[in-house]
């Protein structure tokens, strides 16, 4: 047996981050009995590091392995820690419990003769600028690149529920990218979602936990592009979801919802300019709670890493830049400046609307929900150390989150005593992240 040997480049590269934040975990100034509510500014330190292995036999070979120690609550212990999961914090004194995760895992690899490449294992994946799927799974993906086309398939195993009585869930994929001669790119993307089983199967993600019904499919359809005309830069994306639920109660559930996300900046050295909106459909506070929904549901977005104020029910009040909303309308101005080679300094102001009534609160179609107000440093300490601070304020409009005395307050699912106002909500963070 003849086997060809190669020798092997191995590379090394990786980040080490420690992080510290405040913010104010409440909105309101009431409880559902009308008691005051006792100061909850909570902070918190966390510390992570990311190492990618790269085992490259030539420049159509590799493996790709990247390990995460993190994210590591201060002081957390088990159960409490800021990730939810057991066991696995290591943050309380003595520092001794497992921490240890795989991020990535894959082999990447350029079939021979024809122009086709396969990635096989456990991978990032992006759709678009990430509102439907942004996240590492359990992937297959095979591409082509023919310029000026990139096409390819993919399938995402979410749950694998075997020959047990439990969900069974995949996303099967396409997308087919084209570059528009200079001045950028425009894409499509589709995704079926099937579950295979019986009865209902809780599936935990690392963002969040979702309720996987026997014979759920759904799909998702998206449209992108990013152009750029000096010195404007343009950045677009329109989403469509649709999906359909056999609950266990026996009743039937269709679901489906848009979002659209327009960016439009210039940039006129040292400073860029822009303004975005972002709409996003929604009927309730709960996505699976009628027989009819109308709101926008991700597979899996971004976890929140930017500076964001307030998670209400179903109103994701995230930063506009990356992150998955719903029952929402926003529209937000910002500047970036980059004054010197090591300093980068951003600002933004967006304000927020209801797509739909809340039922929660009973505010309605329309009714405005704040402002928010952020700030983003970046100082580039040396090189290879970044200290980055980020800030934000949110001005909340009581005639949405303010509860009246006899009204239904969500928060706890019970009758407000007396009113129940909203406060303004805060968030600061400071980062330092070392590249190596």
């Amino acid at each position: 047996m003849n086997m060809s040997a190669m020798a092997t480049e191995t590379k090394f590269d990786g980040e080490l981050r420690v992080r510290g934040e405040l913010f104010d975990e409440t909105g309101q100034d009431k409880d559902n009995n009308g008691a005051g509510i006792n100061d909850r500014t909570a902070s918190l330190w966390d510390t992570r590091m990311r190492l990618q292995v790269d085992f490259m036999a030539s420049d159509n070979l590799k493996g790709v392995y990247q390990l995460e120690i993190g994210d590591i609550t201060w002081g957390g212990t088990d159960d409490a820690a800021e990730n939810r999961r057991d066991d696995r914090d290591g943050g309380s004194l003595g520092t001794d419990a497992v921490n240890l995760e795989t991020r990535q895992l894959y082999i990447d690899a350029d079939v021979p003769a024809v122009p086709l490449n396969v990635k096989l294992g456990l991978m990032q994946l992006t759709l678009g600028h990430g509102f439907v799927f942004d996240e590492t799974a359990a992937a297959l993906l095979i591409s082509a690149d023919i310029d000026p086309v990139k096409t390819g398939l993919f399938t995402l195993k979410a749950a694998e529920g075997g020959l047990k009585d439990s969900g069974d869930v995949d996303y099967y994929g396409l997308f087919v990218n084209t570059m528009l001669r200079d001045i950028g790119s425009a894409g499509v993307f589709g995704v079926y979602g099937l579950t295979r089983g019986s009865g209902l199967e809780e599936v935990g993600y690392d963002s969040f936990d979702a309720t996987v019904y026997d014979k759920y499919d759904a799909y998702w359809l998206g449209m992108t592009a990013d152009i750029a005309i000096d010195p404007f830069v343009v950045a677009f994306e329109a989403d469509h979801y649709g999906a359909d639920y056999d609950r266990d109660s026996g009743k039937d559930l269709d679901a489906a919802g848009w979002l659209a996300y327009l960016d439009v900046g210039a940039n006129l050295q040292p400073v860029k300019l822009g303004i975005a909106g972002l709409y996003a459909t929604g009927n309730n506070n709960n996505v699976i709670g009628d027989e009819d929904s109308k709101a926008f549901r991700p597979i899996l977005p971004t976890d929140p890493e930017d500076a964001c104020v307030v998670n209400w029910d179903n109103l994701y009040l995230l930063d506009i830049t990356g992150n998955v909303v719903s029952n929402l309308v926003s529209g937000k101005l910002y500047a970036e400046a980059v004054p010197t080679e090591v300093l980068k300094v951003g600002v933004s102001t967006q304000g927020y609307w209801l797509e739909k009534q809340a039922k929660a609160t009973g505010a309605g179609n329309g009714d405005f929900i704040g402002t928010e107000v952020d700030l983003d440093v970046a100082y580039n300490v040396y090189d290879q150390l970044t200290y980055e601070i980020e800030a934000a304020y949110m001005f909340t409009d009581n005639d949405v989150w303010g509860v009246e005395a006899g009204g239904f307050n969500s928060v706890d699912d019970g009758i407000a005593a007396e009113d129940i106002n909203a406060e303004d909500l805060w968030f600061l963070s400071h980062k330092l992240i070392y590249h190596f």
